[in-house]
């Protein structure tokens, strides 16, 4: 394959693989840390190691606080270009969704920050966990595992009180839900339920005539001795499609895992790509993509299935989706700036199967 960059061709560049299944492409680095019984509003705190390279990385955060709190958190980091970014994870004045996640790139020798937000009476924690995406090894990812799983094809009457997931220990998870109609005349909403120390949480999403398919990807915490469960509740004329998968964020450590990496990187161009990564395997796509300019401010659009995302007024833009796909699928990545002749950009995308 032939990679163009600032220093040749500014026209359209199409990067064509072999059609065939295509090969893993790079490795992973698992990210778990705890901030736990805050008392007060927890100041920028690194949640990494700094090292000497850029990195992509996936940074997910859970709040565990009590029904009266209202805490929040926030990710700050630098990108490889020197700009300062910064993404909220967890709203404040809590907004009933204790977890979020965030796609982002960040410069080599610094470390992202994660900061408390909002106000508290009581104390609280925050629980980080996360991905790093790496083009050489060893790979980091065997204290990952992936105890949740369900898959619930061509369903035609609703789901009652499923159980995903029986947990004997106390930790946090990564968990992907799409639900797909069959038709139009399907309004289907799917449920999940888990429990933490403070009780019940739960994440809806629903397909309608308007959103035949809808997906989250959310971190969660699971107390031992509950239950994970999914509902489905809604008007069945024809068939709906719902799949479940969680990871579970143990001890890092080296080794394999379940996760398979198909990503590229375009450091340093000046033209649009529209990349053909190939043949990618059946499962749960979750896509982390990134892309920054070196100093303007122009659009600059990523497309990566499941992910479209394009920048506003800022020279940073990232997305993360997922999307279950039972029969595999060929995959695209593409960059879009608005004319065949860009500034200088960089752009990341990470896709992860499992």
């Amino acid at each position: 394959m032939i990679f163009l960059s600032t220093a040749l061709s500014t026209a359209l560049t199409t990067i064509l693989g072999t059609g065939t299944l295509s090969a893993q492409s790079g490795y992973f680095s698992e990210i778990k840390m705890a901030f736990t019984n805050q008392t007060a509003l927890l100041p920028a705190s690194p949640i990494l190691q700094p090292g000497p390279n850029n990195g992509s990385y996936l940074i997910c955060a859970y709040i565990l606080q009590g029904a009266g709190e209202t805490v929040g958190a926030d990710l700050n980091w630098t990108d490889e270009s020197g700009h300062a970014e910064a993404a909220v994870l967890v709203s404040a004045p809590g907004s009933g969704e204790p977890g979020g996640c965030a796609a982002i790139r960040n410069k080599a020798n610094t470390s992202p920050t994660i900061r408390g937000t909002g106000d508290y009476s009581g104390n609280y924690s925050i629980y980080v966990v996360g991905l790093g995406f790496w083009k050489v090894g060893p790979d980091k990812q065997a204290g990952i595992t992936e105890p949740i799983v369900g898959s619930y094809p061509g369903q035609t009457s609703n789901l009652q009180d499923t159980v995903l997931l029986a947990p004997t220990d106390y930790d946090t998870y990564v968990v992907a839900m799409t639900l797909t109609a069959h038709s139009s005349l399907d309004n289907v909403t799917a449920t999940l339920i888990w429990y933490d120390d403070y009780g019940p949480h739960l994440k809806s999403i629903t397909s309608s005539s308007g959103l035949l398919t809808n997906s989250v990807l959310i971190p969660i915490r699971s107390v031992n001795h509950t239950y994970l469960t999914v509902w489905t509740t809604g008007t069945v004329n024809d068939k709906y499609d719902l799949y479940i998968r969680g990871l579970k964020f143990g001890t890092p450590a080296q080794g394999t895992g379940p996760l398979k990496s198909y990503s590229q990187t375009f450091l340093d161009w000046v033209n649009p790509v529209d990349y053909f990564e190939g043949a990618v395997p059946a499962g749960m796509w979750l896509m982390s993509a990134t892309g920054e300019y070196a100093s303007a401010t122009q659009r600059l659009t990523l497309n990566g299935f499941p992910v479209s995302a394009t920048t506003e007024t800022v020279p940073a833009v990232s997305g993360i989706g997922v999307a279950y796909e039972p029969n595999g699928g060929n995959e695209w990545f593409s960059t879009i700036c608005g004319s065949y002749e860009c500034p200088e950009y960089s752009a990341e995308f990470n896709l992860v199967v499992f």
